[in-house]
């Protein structure tokens, strides 16, 4: 009689797509935090300025005279966060967007709000 190999089943859960693109973040739980997430490889430097425009832009230069922290999502993660300045982010909707991030002057990373549509 042939032996049967006996598996045993996959445990580790599949894995998740990369994130390839920019999204924002705000949650009801917590309407004055906002994070902007995007793939590590996009930002390149471990600091940002933020800067808004008065109306629905808000522009990230990424320097390493920046005010603000790029921090990774998780230890092993392909994703960086960066916080949304308390002040400016209440123009942020609820919800999790996908954004497109333009360039803007001197270098810097343009949001335009405008561009989220809420349902």
């Amino acid at each position: 009689m042939p032996w049967k190999k006996i598996t045993r089943p996959n445990l580790v859960a599949p894995s998740r797509p990369r994130r390839t693109g920019v999204c924002i973040s705000r949650s009801l739980q917590r309407p004055d935090a906002a994070y902007m997430m995007m793939p590590k490889d996009m930002a390149p430097m471990g600091r940002v300025s933020i800067y808004h425009d008065g109306g629905s832009r808000i522009a990230f230069q990424f320097d390493v005279a920046g005010e603000y922290a790029v921090r990774q999502t998780s230890k092993t993660s392909y994703t960086v966060k960066i916080t949304i300045p308390r002040e400016i982010s209440g123009i942020i909707p609820f919800g999790l967007h996908d954004i497109t991030l333009t360039s803007g002057a001197e270098g810097m990373l343009v949001l335009d709000l405008r561009q989220i549509t809420t349902s």
